[in-house]
């Protein structure tokens, strides 16, 4: 995204009473973006190594990672002072894919006994960073429903 693109959205997130007769004032604004991944990813990875959960990590521990990321910093330009809360998403680890699966597993095929055999083939696939490692999915989940299916089907 080039760099000052989301300071045309600082008219709607003031205090102004409107825009052509719209109220932004309670409007919620969410911005999606890959911005501050290399610190989450970091923090993600060094928490794993000192045998922390994935849930046990606290958000207060992620805000200052994201807000002092200087690709936010870049993206989001004069608009930071007027985002209230920074949502951080995790790269998912083995345990969070593995339920992904089983979920999409059971939903696919509630009674099928080699679900156990799908999860570790589907894992192996999914499962593929840091390249060295190789403790989180770079997809998440994103590709679990197609790879079920796959896997049920051979």
């Amino acid at each position: 995204m080039p760099k000052g693109i989301l300071d045309t959205a600082k008219g709607f997130l003031g205090s102004r009473k409107g825009i052509d007769g719209l109220d932004f004032r309670r409007s919620i604004f969410l911005f999606i973006s890959r911005s501050g991944s290399l610190k989450l990813n970091k923090f993600a990875k060094k928490a794993l190594k000192g045998n922390r959960q994935r849930e046990a990590i606290l958000y207060s521990e992620l805000t200052p990672e994201i807000s002092t990321s200087e690709d936010v910093q870049v993206l989001l330009g004069s608009i930071l002072d007027h985002i209230d809360h920074f949502i951080p998403f995790l790269p998912l680890d083995s345990l969070s894919v593995t339920k992904c699966i089983k979920a999409e597993g059971k939903k696919i095929c509630p009674n099928c006994s080699n679900l156990h055999a799908i999860t570790v083939n589907i894992l192996k696939d999914l499962i593929d960073w840091p390249t060295v490692d190789k403790k989180f999915s770079s997809t998440g989940c994103k590709y679990v429903a197609k790879s079920v299916k796959e896997q049920l089907l051979l």
